[in-house]
């Protein structure tokens, strides 16, 4: 990890101690970046961007909630489980793990807690393209999860 770091200060012409931290600052660094000015590549630079948000992460240094400590109510592993594909699944525990530390269940997912999530990926996570990441929640969720939650008329 040590050598991404270095690789990654190279990359962006700085100092690792001049590196923010907060995602937003950090986030716009990398995507800004210029890898290619020092000849690395695209797999390289995608091992780099994992090592370094890995190593800023174990460092404590980082505001973000690591998701795999925050555990799924049951409702929210039934409602994965259910899910056909490893990505469903993956975007779903994901969303899941943040609601469930809000104490939300599935059937009581809106917009507003949509919301409140992309802003947890703008400031705090380290994720590429938070808007990306909640589109494809978002198309997960009314594709295939949001009318089996509907009650049905009987």
């Amino acid at each position: 990890m040590a050598s991404a770091i270095r690789t990654l200060a190279k990359v962006l012409d700085r100092d690792p101690c001049q590196i923010p931290l907060y995602a937003p600052s950090y986030r716009q660094l990398i995507t800004e970046a210029s890898p290619g000015a020092i000849v690395l590549s695209a797999s390289r630079w995608r091992n780099v961007r994992s090592d370094v948000n890995r190593a800023i992460r174990r460092s404590g240094l980082s505001v973000a909630t690591p998701r795999a400590l925050l555990p799924l109510t049951c409702e929210w592993e039934t409602l994965v489980e259910r899910l056909s594909t490893r990505t469903d699944r993956h975007l779903v525990r994901r969303f899941g793990r943040f609601c469930s530390g809000l104490q939300r269940q599935p059937d009581n997912v809106e917009g507003t807690l949509v919301d409140s999530y992309l802003e947890d990926l703008r400031l705090k996570q380290l994720a590429r393209d938070p808007e990306q990441s909640v589109r494809a929640i978002l198309r997960v969720w009314n594709g295939k999860i949001a009318g089996a939650l509907l009650p049905s008329a009987h």
